[in-house]
């Protein structure tokens, strides 16, 4: 059994207004499940999911070109699709993703 106090992990910086923190992550596999913390107004560039993520919106509202998610949405992006995704507001998420994200010019 694993038993994992988020508050206790460290937190990382992935770009201005991002943070994550790793619950657990297999590099063989390139599996990582995160939470991730978008403050107000800070946004991703455009970028091409290599494989599935899967995001649940645990605070605030998650958003990109497709739609707006409140707490409590399951949002899928499958592979290969692209997307655009910040928070006006700043939102919280759990998010389940593998491989990389290629930044689309």
């Amino acid at each position: 059994m694993i038993s994992i106090n988020t508050q206790e992990l460290p937190q990382e910086t992935l770009h201005d207004g991002v943070t994550i923190k790793h619950l657990k992550k297999d590099t063989n596999s390139d599996m990582r499940l995160d939470i991730m913390r978008i403050e107000a107004h800070a946004m991703f560039q455009p970028h091409k999911h290599a494989s599935d993520e899967w995001i649940y919106v645990l605070d605030g509202v998650f958003k990109d070109e497709f739609g707006v998610y409140p707490a409590g949405y399951f949002k899928m992006n499958e592979k290969g699709s692209q997307h655009t995704s910040g928070s006006d507001s700043g939102c919280t998420l759990l998010v389940y993703w593998c491989g990389r994200h290629d930044v689309v010019e």
